[in-house]
């Protein structure tokens, strides 16, 4: 398993229409993937206004994952450690289970 940390603190402004059509073809892509390996994914957005904005992003197209929206690096870094954690336990205890 894996988790993503995505610090757009220094971002200023929204992505042009491009890169946005390039991540939802990435996002596309990469689907079942993620469903399967994925163990989550944190923003870090220091404001008000890049939280509700990624929040709004989420709502509008919900991921195969996990996520969580965070104000600072350290409880991003947490939050992802936690899932990793707990992807890990989940995974043991079904190879434990199954043989």
């Amino acid at each position: 398993p894996y988790t993503v940390l995505v610090d757009v603190r220094a971002v200023d402004k929204m992505p042009d229409a491009s890169i946005r059509a390039a991540g939802a073809e990435g996002d596309r892509l990469l689907k079942d993937i993620e469903a399967k390996y994925c163990a989550g994914t944190s923003i870090v957005a220091d404001s008000v206004v890049a939280r509700g904005l990624a929040t709004a992003v989420y709502w509008l197209s919900p991921p195969v994952y996990q996520y969580k929206i965070v104000k600072t690096l350290a409880e991003g870094r947490r939050w992802c450690q936690g899932q990793l954690e707990n992807a890990d336990v989940k995974r043991k205890s079904k190879t434990d289970l199954t043989g």
